[in-house]
């Protein structure tokens, strides 16, 4: 077994979830119906559900949008939640000189 296969694989068993906020970028699109798709972790994308999962059908040649079904969808400006995760980035971003500005 090769070793990412290894990690997979313990992964699977300890199912975390990962929130993956940057929902725009091809690359997070892939990984999120990958990881789906194989099943060793939840998934929550931040974002539109309608706007993300029509990026994946743009995206998606060779992969299974269908699978992001299987995600959580968090909609950041009308869960009631966007002034927390403003206030939570610019805690842990403070220190780069980000501000909610």
């Amino acid at each position: 077994m090769a070793f990412i296969d290894t990690i997979k694989a313990q992964a699977a068993t300890k199912k975390k979830k990962i929130v993956l906020p940057e929902v725009s970028d091809v690359r997070t699109l892939e990984a999120a119906m990958k990881i789906l798709a194989e099943g060793f972790a939840e998934i929550v994308l931040i974002g539109e559900k309608d706007d993300i999962m029509q990026r994946a059908k743009q995206v998606g040649k060779n992969l299974p949008t269908e699978i992001l079904h299987n995600a959580t969808f968090l909609s950041a400006t009308h869960s009631g939640l966007l002034d927390e995760f403003v206030e939570l980035l610019v805690k842990l971003r403070g220190h780069k000189g980000m501000n909610e500005a």
